[in-house]
């Protein structure tokens, strides 16, 4: 079987023993709604058909990947995967870390 893109497979799964865990802290965040495409690349980035990502490109990932094709740590990597949110969104999330 050939080695995942960057060397390591991302599985973003939540195993089925934390679910209700999970459920129960995700109610308790902050909501947004999402593009049908976002969703679809959260899908795969959580079975790890994105791997490297373990989600959406920071700035400087972003950046590297639109100016050299690359992410910042140089693997290659040419597709530009951001959370579309409206401004009013993204400044509801400034200083939040995943």
């Amino acid at each position: 079987m050939p080695r995942p893109h960057g060397g390591k497979l991302v599985n973003r799964l939540t195993p089925v023993s934390k679910q209700e865990k999970v459920k129960a802290e995700a109610a308790e965040m902050p909501e947004i709604t999402v593009t049908h495409e976002n969703r679809l690349d959260f899908e795969n980035i959580a079975f790890g058909l994105y791997s490297p990502l373990k989600g959406p490109l920071t700035q400087t990932d972003f950046n590297t990947v639109v100016s050299k094709g690359r992410l910042s740590n140089d693997t290659p990597w040419t597709i530009p995967i951001v959370l579309d949110v409206s401004e009013k969104d993204a400044d509801s999330f400034k200083g939040e870390t995943p």
